[in-house]
């Protein structure tokens, strides 16, 4: 509830909750739970007891945390100025191809940081549960355009989960691919879950107060930071995903730690937040962008679970995330000016990649087309030296023998027709020389190949 008051009372943290019409947003799953929440207080108009207060005064509280949310989203979801329609085209096509990505499961996960640590599921597990409560995740992790939430589970591992979230914009974390590893226990969900993050360039980055460079995560559910804990039976891991979203990578993180905060809004802790901001964008587009693209690119990610989603991510936001690090660049060029530079880059080889290889499956698709044979070596020689492409499917032992091959009909009938023995012999008898021509006749029907030869032939027999 806590979280979910956050959310409605700040309209950029507010994008979060989606349209209420929307099936895969969460304010839509929220809505859903206040029919509940009515259903229950409407059984109770008249009193309750003592056993069913709690229900009760869950109900109140998840009703007016609907209100609110429904207000918040109102304002954020508004409809845009006709001008701004690409961007609406944008956040929908983003969804769309996103949305069914939030939650699956995959055989295995590399180097998950519990699995190494307890390598077989707890034998007290409550695994139809957790099982039911992940199924939600359908539907119920935050896929915006601004951030996101996806999580994968281990098949014969429900205990042990991955997710991924995606920096929210207008924050020093934009658009960088953020991990954590997280670990049901046996209990749960008496017992809050565990969480690594992983996101640390190799243990080097400090992303936030609340996020160690070891993986330690600060949040007061997990019971690592001050402030309202996990209550058993009632906090989720799902409650714990968006209080890491919206009150751990937020636009200026500096101040959550509990002895800076009293400097909020004074002009040292301004220019103190302004340099934590630029010192953790260069750490953003170094192990939150970079990194990713390089690994996709030279296909060694470790995160291959993820790549699909990261993939889409990039190229779908492509011009955003280049108008964002650039903006970056005029706060502090000389830092981040050949970070981006390279990102750049390496976003137009990715984009290529993939169009490349959308073209060579849409081919692949077309199987019934004509094979082309125009780029085989033979058929390449062919063509330089003007020759027709032919299949010949003679046998060999017959193209050795010299009595086979064609002769051309010109050349027989000059040989057979100029002699002037044939007009002598024709005067004396005109049998022998019937005979010959016979002969001759019969040679150039033989040899004889096309129509022009044919041609030549009658020509050629009138003449005779």
């Amino acid at each position: 509830m806590d979280v979910s008051r956050i959310l409605s009372s700040n309209e950029i943290l507010g994008t979060i909750w989606g349209a209420a019409d929307d099936q895969e947003g969460v304010l839509y799953w929220l809505l859903d739970f206040n029919n509940q929440a009515k259903d229950i207080l409407k059984r109770h108009e008249s009193g309750y007891s003592k056993e069913d207060k709690n229900d009760v005064d869950l109900a109140t509280q998840v009703s007016e945390v609907a209100d609110a949310a429904l207000k918040i989203s109102r304002r954020c979801v508004a409809a845009k100025p006709i001008a701004d329609l690409s961007v609406i085209s944008m956040r929908e096509r983003y969804q769309s191809k996103l949305g069914p990505l939030r939650f699956d499961s995959v055989d295995s996960m590399q180097n998950h940081f519990f699995l190494k640590k307890s390598p077989s599921a707890p034998s007290t597990l409550n695994t139809r549960l957790l099982f039911k409560e992940l199924a939600a995740y359908r539907t119920a992790l935050p896929v915006e355009y601004g951030s996101s939430c996806f999580c994968r589970v281990i098949n014969n591992r429900l205990d042990m989960l991955r997710v991924m979230i995606i920096g929210p914009d207008e924050t020093p974390y934009a658009n960088g691919c953020f991990m954590f590893d997280i670990s049901m226990p046996a209990n749960y969900p008496t017992s809050n879950p565990k969480v690594q993050f992983l996101t640390t360039g190799g243990g080097r980055i400090r992303f936030n107060p609340n996020l160690y460079n070891c993986g330690k995560v600060c949040l007061s559910l997990l019971g690592t930071w001050a402030g309202p804990g996990w209550i058993a039976g009632q906090s989720t891991l799902l409650q714990v995903l968006i209080s890491i979203q919206s009150l751990i990578l937020v636009p200026d993180p500096y101040f959550n730690e509990p002895c800076y905060d009293r400097q909020r809004g004074t002009p040292q802790g301004d220019a103190q937040s302004k340099a934590y901001n630029k010192s953790i964008r260069g750490h953003t587009l170094s192990a939150a962008i970079e990194e990713h693209l390089t690994a996709i690119l030279n296909n060694n990610n470790p995160y291959v679970e993820f790549e699909p989603i990261m993939i889409k991510h990039f190229l779908e936001k492509r011009s955003l995330i280049q108008k964002e690090m650039w903006s970056w660049v005029k706060g502090d060029g000389q830092h981040l000016g050949p970070k981006v530079s390279k990102i750049c880059n390496l976003l137009e080889q990715l984009d290529n990649r993939e169009r490349s290889s959308k073209s060579k499956r849409k081919r692949a698709a077309k199987s019934n087309e004509p094979i082309d044979l125009s780029d085989e070596p033979w058929a390449k020689a062919a063509k330089s030296n003007n020759e027709p492409i032919t299949l010949d499917d003679s046998d060999d032992d017959d193209q050795k023998k010299p009595a086979a091959a064609p002769l051309k009909s010109n050349e027989t009938i000059k040989i057979d027709l100029s002699s002037d023995d044939d007009d002598k012999e024709e005067k004396k008898s005109e049998k022998p020389v019937a005979k010959k021509k016979k002969a001759i006749t019969e040679t150039i029907e033989i040899d004889l190949s096309s129509d022009e030869e044919e041609t030549e032939e009658k020509k050629k027999k009138e003449e005779v």
